[in-house]
Formats: structure tokens, sequence, C-alpha cells
């Protein structure tokens, strides 16, 4: 049985992590912050997949990318590059003899071929098309304001993940367990890429997988 009393608060990210999706699986309330200030370097227009060579970092390039004093609702897509075409075709070269990647790619390829103008569009568009995916029936709610502090009864986990550095408030919260990678048989196992990795991979059973890993669960 999945715990009731568990309410997230989270920043929006891009082909978001297994981890991302292991909090929304498994909280009461789960809610994406709408109110902060955009971050570089972040997972915010950033993704993990897992390449021949290791983790494959994919990233979306922004009008104005510096600019961290933005809004995450106004950040604009440059999409005057073929970043998006970029992209499908790491995914496609990574998942393509994945068992299930003919069963769900077409899916994410509809979203990324709209080439929307905002990055939280984008990102909420792919959240919501990846839930159904999955078959999740929890609702995402947004933040109605920015608090600095959350309250006692929510476990903000805004910026506890990210690709640049592990950080320890996730440590306690999943038990990342091993399971068969398209190249697992040359190179090690790479825990918490991008959903798109545990969905090709898994499929039907990724669900199960969210739920065993969160240790708040079991």
């Amino acid at each position: 049985m999945k715990p009731k009393k568990t309410k997230i608060i989270i920043e929006t990210q891009y082909l978001p992590t297994i981890a991302f999706f292991s909090y929304l699986y498994n909280a009461s309330i789960f809610q994406i912050e709408r109110n902060e200030h955009y971050q570089k370097g972040s997972f915010r227009n950033r993704a993990l997949i897992m390449s021949s060579q290791g983790a494959l970092l994919l990233s979306i390039p922004l009008k104005n990318g510096k600019n961290s004093q933005q809004k995450i609702t106004d950040v604009l897509i440059d999409n005057d590059s073929t970043w998006n075409i970029n992209h499908l075709r790491s995914i496609k070269s990574c998942y393509g003899k994945s068992p299930y990647f003919d069963f769900y790619f077409s899916r994410i390829k509809a979203v990324l071929d709209l080439k929307h103008n905002f990055l939280f569009d984008l990102n909420l568009s792919l959240i919501n098309t990846i839930i159904n995916l999955l078959n999740i029936e929890e609702a995402i709610e947004m933040s109605t304001s920015y608090l600095k502090k959350m309250s006692v009864d929510f476990e903000d986990k805004r910026n506890a993940l990210s690709p640049k550095t592990k950080d320890g408030r996730i440590d306690s919260d999943f038990n990342f367990k091993q399971y068969d990678q398209v190249f697992s048989d040359q190179i090690k196992f790479e825990p918490n890429l991008s959903i798109l990795d545990l969905l090709f991979c898994l499929g039907p059973e990724a669900p199960l997988y969210l739920k065993s890993i969160y240790n708040k669960s079991n």
C-alpha cells in the first residue's frame, strides 16, 4: 500500500528522472514548482539517457539561457536549432533495440515534434504523456506561490536531483535496484537516469519498479 501522508514538491524536469516519477507514484500529493526562477545546470532543461559509452546528457538550448532570474514559466526554448531532431535521433540510437521502444517512442516523438515555445509547457506535456504511458492514476498539482520554506507536512525535493552532483537528500528515499539496461553487457548499471530508460527497458513493469525503490513505501 502506498503511503498516504507523503506530500512532495519538486521542480519541473525535462524527460524527468526515475526518482521524480517514483516520488510522483508514491505521493499522496505531488506538486510541481511553477513560481520559482530558472536555475541553470539542472534537470529543468536536461536529461540523462544511457548510451553505449555510458550516461549521455541531452540539453535543450534556451533563449537567454544564462539568465537565471527568469520565472520558470517564462523561459523560452531556442527553436532556431534542430535540438529536438538531435534528441530524438539520440534516443533512437540508444534505445532502438530495447524491449519496449516500439511501444512508446512514437508518443514521445509526437510531443517533441510540436516544438513548444516555453520550457515549462514542454516539460509538462512530456510528464503528462509519460504518466499516461505508465498508467499512473496520481494527479499532479502546480504550486500557487513561491515559498522558500515549505510547511512541515511537505517534503521539499526542489533541487535535490542534479545532473552534475549527487544530493544526499535522496539517499534515504531510494534503493535504486539494478535492472537490465540496453548496454548492460558492456558497461555498468547507471541508476536514476531519465524515466525513458526505465520505460523502454521494463515497459509495463516500470510502475512496480517505481514503487519498489521508494524506501518509504516498504
